[in-house]
């Protein structure tokens, strides 16, 4: 038998563990930038998700007092639920006069419609939006027409999300608007 004799270079061994190495730490860095891209995109859908809510809400909100902008039609009361203010907006339909309250409960932006003096439960009422805030405000300016302020928000980790609706009630009708 021939005895042959294989070089073994001492190098190769090293080079391997060397290119070994190399490929475990861009596995790891590929890794760790999936992991990145996959949290940075959730908190980016949830704050999507937020921006609407709290959009569905405001374009909600600018709907109902327009759609109400009559004298004495729209007021700032006691939330029914202990949680700030409530909007509400009075109605004439038919003989009844009715209320829609708008207010803040358990995280939710809540509308009750109510014959008036009735009082506002979780089964009158329906979620409008999910939204973390909700302030409402009337300025009566001597002399001008009445102001409506109102701010809805969202909290997140890292930011606040606001948004605000001021309005000045046009309408100065009476009885009019409510078909009377």
């Amino acid at each position: 038998m021939n005895n042959v004799n294989i070089p073994v270079h001492k190098g190769s061994s090293v080079k391997r563990a060397a290119v070994m190495l190399l490929l475990m730490l861009f596995s790891l860095a590929s890794l760790a930038l999936a992991l990145s891209a996959t949290k940075s995109f959730k908190e980016i859908e949830a704050d999507r998700r937020r921006i609407s809510e709290l959009m569905t809400a405001l374009s909600y909100l600018n709907m109902k007092v327009r759609q109400n902008d009559c004298q004495d039609s729209i007021h700032v009361r006691p939330s029914p639920s202990g949680e700030g203010q409530a909007l509400v907006i009075t109605e004439f339909l038919g003989s009844q006069v009715y209320e829609t309250w708008i207010y803040l409960q358990d995280g939710g932006l809540q509308e009750a419609f109510v014959l008036k003096g009735d009082s506002v439960t979780g089964d009158t009422s329906f979620l409008i939006a999910q939204i973390d805030g909700f302030d409402v405000s009337m300025e009566l300016p001597p002399g001008k027409s009445p102001r409506v302020r109102i701010d809805i928000w969202c909290d997140s980790p890292k930011t606040q999300r606001e948004f605000s609706l001021n309005l000045t009630l046009r309408a100065s009708c009476g009885l009019q608007c409510f078909g009377l």
